[in-house]
């Protein structure tokens, strides 16, 4: 039998981007950090699939949620999607990682709340 490790990354502080952009009638820069934000998640969907192996669960907005094998699960290739993230938004990334789904989501959680980007125990 399988046993699954579930991903759930989210951008961080990518509402108070797009709050500041739009307060300052900023919708250009807001258009083209939109774009980063699709075209990070895009890449980070085809990065989790070649090198973990990943099924993908969602990836919209700035959150990417998938589940991999746990043999394949990798510390270093979870920080190098993160850099990634970081180098096409200029934001940094969070990411709770878990044997169930909601344990992800708790992680994550931690995660933000602890400001560590990775939380997997």
């Amino acid at each position: 039998m399988n046993t699954y490790k579930y991903l759930l990354f989210d951008g961080d502080k990518v509402r108070n981007r797009v709050e500041l952009y739009l307060l300052e009638h900023e919708l250009k820069k807001l258009s083209d950090f939109s774009l980063a934000i699709y075209n990070a998640i895009d890449l980070l969907k085809k990065i989790s699939k070649e090198k973990l192996n990943a099924k993908i669960i969602y990836g919209a907005g700035d959150e990417l949620f998938i589940y991999i094998d746990e043999n394949n699960y990798n510390v270093n290739q979870i920080k190098d999607m993160i850099n990634c993230f970081r180098n096409k938004t200029n934001c940094t990334m969070s990411v709770g990682v878990g044997n169930s789904p909601d344990q992800a989501f708790i992680n994550l959680r931690k995660a933000k709340s602890a400001k560590s980007s990775i939380v997997d125990k």
